[in-house]
């Protein structure tokens, strides 16, 4: 239960060892929880030193909405906007739905972690945990980044070697002030190998498809970005090495969702909120409508000029013989 979960935190080790946690069903938060929500590591009054080991055995944490504060770094609220607050180790097999995230001014924040690293964990934490792991693990909700922070769909920011795999976020992404915030991270700020991911949803205000930032060199093998409403990525192309697919057109759309539905771990029948889940959740998804065209926005106002599509979902300017759909 949601009261389960955050019970955990009180019996977690903070001696270097690993504390191993799965999750046997899915979780539905509750507003006492939320109202009163701690994260396992790096919140008000706590200890860096705890390593992580969670499976969350393909379930899911719905309607985390942890209470919105506003406290700066000195009062320890660093982290108070995530579920786990810093992360050292794995967090895996897990499905974080409908979140509501608004980072602290001086937070960092994200639906899994606020830090995704060595924070200011003891020797024997990072030996312990060197390389920290996210591996097929999904966010959907909403986010709001702050003006002095980094804030992502997944984490805020980095402290060592990341490994990213078999992930994706779909958010409604926004920010108040600043551009530290991306919809997928919300700074990479050491080695990161991503692979297989996808962002998507939308980008408004200052923040980014992908990134606030990559300081630190980032290998993408098999990244699609479906996000539309900006056109700042975030990423810098000279600490980058591997291809990201850009997808957030109609008329490349289509393509990227092929490309996810080919990785091994998503599945090829099933989407949630129009894009493929993940082969393990598929519980959790839908089928795909009929026709090829995702997210149908309605336009309100009479007076807008017709515009032509083919059956593709492809803008056709000059239609000429055959079938086609006037907006």
């Amino acid at each position: 239960s949601a009261e389960d979960l955050a019970a955990v935190r009180s019996l977690l080790r903070t001696d270097g060892s690993v504390n191993y946690i799965i999750q046997t069903k899915d979780i539905t938060m509750t507003d006492a929880v939320n109202n009163t929500w701690l994260p396992y590591c790096g919140g008000t009054g706590q200890t860096y030193d705890v390593v992580l080991n969670y499976d969350g055995q393909n379930h899911v944490i719905d309607g985390f909405k942890p209470a919105y504060d506003d406290g700066d770094a000195s009062a320890g609220h660093w982290y108070a906007q995530s579920l786990f607050g810093v992360v050292f180790g794995t967090v895996k097999n897990l499905g974080v739905t409908n979140v509501e995230i608004k980072a602290g001014q001086s937070g960092r924040a994200g639906a899994i972690c606020g830090y995704l690293g060595t924070g200011n964990g003891t020797a024997a934490v990072l030996a312990t945990s060197p390389i920290q792991t996210i591996e097929n693990v999904f966010v959907t909700g909403k986010v709001v980044g702050g003006a002095n922070n980094y804030t992502g769909g997944l984490f805020g920011t980095t402290g060592t070697e990341v490994v990213v795999t078999n992930c994706f976020v779909n958010v409604e992404m926004s920010s108040e002030a600043g551009d530290k915030n991306g919809a997928f991270a919300g700074r990479l700020n050491n080695p990161a190998t991503i692979t297989n991911c996808y962002v998507a949803g939308t980008v408004s205000g200052t923040s980014n498809l992908v990134t606030g930032a990559n300081t630190g060199k980032v290998t993408y093998d098999g990244f699609v970005v479906f996000n539309t409403g900006s056109e700042k990525t975030g990423i810098v192309e000279a600490n980058k090495e591997g291809v990201v697919t850009m997808a957030n057109t109609a008329a490349s759309k289509e393509d990227g969702i092929a490309e996810v539905q080919d990785w091994k771990a998503f599945s090829a029948t099933k989407v949630i909120k129009g894009y493929p889940i993940l082969k393990s959740f598929e519980a959790y998804g839908e089928d795909p409508a009929q026709s090829g065209i995702f997210d149908a926005a309605v336009e309100e106002g009479s007076d807008a000029p017709a515009v032509y599509y083919n059956l593709q979902g492809v803008q056709v300017n000059n239609p000429e013989n055959g079938i086609y759909i006037v907006r």
